[in-house]
């Protein structure tokens, strides 16, 4: 049994929160709720958040929350799926958190399977699974398999993947500004940036529809404000896994970096009391643009960049290295010519 596998009692095993959105799925939600509710875990709460449907939609949900005190029925205003995750998040119990959407499924195994995996390893930030596609399309969801430097160019992850809870409270959550497109793409480097295993289990466990009205395909048209967005957000990850930014051409942004690199090269120094902060430095030309100062956070610390007209000299430089305020320094060469130089300091 999955209880002897985990070797502890069942008062005991961490509760798993599923937080299914839900938009005008009326003829869909019932067959999603079912799927969770037939869970062979057995500490789970399925929360409902209804995102101002205009169908029966909530009312189907409210009849399941009536009749199984493991489900919660919330509603809302129309605010999208980021929103909706949120909400239901903020309002939910559990130790992990697995989204469902209102139109997809899951097998009976798959949240026991992705918890023996989270209790084994506390250095496991994420279990997915295999996937199918159904109703509109079929066949495998071909996913490739998680590595960070393959997350830097595309999203390897469902939106059915579990997490720990305190995880997606350290990132924020969703980001509501990405239309419902790619935002948990953003969400999966967020927790995984800075280190921590994936585990995928070798099993299909998770079926997605694919249906015409879906933000699989209305959030195409929001790719190029995608890509800027995480450029933002992210700069010392794209830094450090592809040498520079990301392009819409995804694939050829390592390629591209390194011939932009090669003409216009970039040189970091960073304090050794903020070697973290690395690739954050050799992004600041990125980050700044065309100010000559602005103000920035790299994992909620606070730092101001400023234009500089040259390095310090090299006696006065080792000393600022050793100053705590000091991060460090980026310098920009246009053809092997000093070109543009920042320093970055801790703010206050």
């Amino acid at each position: 049994m999955f209880v002897d596998k985990l070797n502890m009692s069942r008062i005991a095993l961490p509760k798993v929160s599923v937080v299914m959105p839900a938009y005008n799925v009326e003829q869909y939600i019932a067959h999603s709720i079912e799927s969770v509710l037939a869970s062979d875990y057995p500490n789970i709460e399925l929360i409902i958040v209804d995102d101002g449907s205009t169908d029966s939609t909530f009312a189907i949900a409210q009849g399941y929350a009536a009749n199984d005190s493991r489900v919660v029925a919330l509603t809302k205003s129309n605010g999208g799926q980021g929103v909706a995750r949120n909400f239901g998040v903020e309002r939910s119990g559990g130790e992990y958190i697995l989204f469902v959407d209102s139109d997809d499924i899951i097998t009976k195994s798959y949240i026991s399977k992705a918890v023996v995996e989270m209790e084994r390893d506390s250095e496991v930030k994420v279990v997915t699974c295999r996937g199918e596609f159904f109703d509109g399309r079929t066949g495998k969801w071909r996913l490739k398999r998680y590595s960070s430097g393959r997350l830097a160019r595309r999203n390897v992850f469902t939106i059915s993947s579990l997490m720990r809870r305190e995880d997606f409270i350290r990132v924020g959550g969703f980001d509501i500004s990405m239309h419902n497109y790619c935002e948990d793409w953003a969400l999966w480097i967020a927790i995984l940036k800075d280190g921590g295993r994936v585990v995928t289990l070798p099993t299909v466990e998770f079926f997605y529809r694919v249906r015409a009205g879906s933000s699989r395909f209305v959030g195409r048209k929001y790719k190029s404000e995608l890509i800027t967005v995480l450029n933002r957000k992210f700069p010392d990850f794209f830094e450090r896994k592809l040498g520079g930014k990301l392009y819409s051409q995804r694939s050829m942004s390592k390629y591209i970096n390194l011939l932009l690199n090669f003409i216009f090269p970039r040189r970091a120094s960073v304090s050794r009391l903020h070697r973290p902060l690395f690739y954050f430095v050799r992004a600041v030309p990125r980050i700044i643009g065309d100010a000559t100062e602005c103000d920035a956070v790299w994992n909620g610390r606070e730092v101001t960049i400023a234009r500089i007209d040259s390095l310090p000299s090299r006696h006065e430089r080792e000393i600022a290295m050793h100053n705590g305020e000091v991060v460090g320094y980026c310098t920009e060469y246009r053809f092997w010519l000093r070109r543009r130089c920042w320093e970055v300091r801790l703010k206050g």
